[in-house]
């Protein structure tokens, strides 16, 4: 294996790591809001974490595409929407 792809793919499984601490810290975000919808994108988060991990290790260009496809546009979108909500004190 050439050694930039052996780097980048090191890094990435370093980001990875990251990405899953994350989403660990997610879950007091839903034990304070108690929304179903929030413990959903929770799991999907870290079943898409799960999923990139493994498109990672093995190289696979398409489960990489697929996984920051879905991480950037729906869990991405999802977080950004809750931002706004907060800051305009929908909920108060």
């Amino acid at each position: 294996m050439p050694e930039n792809i052996r780097r980048a793919r090191n890094i990435a499984i370093i980001l990875g790591v990251a990405e899953f601490v994350c989403c660990i810290l997610c879950v007091p975000f839903y034990a304070r809001r108690r929304s179903r919808v929030i413990l959903a994108m929770i799991i999907l988060a870290f079943g898409a974490s799960i999923f990139g991990m493994w498109a990672k290790i093995r190289l696979n260009w398409w489960g990489l595409l697929i996984h920051a496809t879905f991480t950037i546009a729906v869990i991405g979108g999802f977080y950004i929407y809750q931002v706004i909500e907060v800051c305009m004190g929908v909920d108060k």
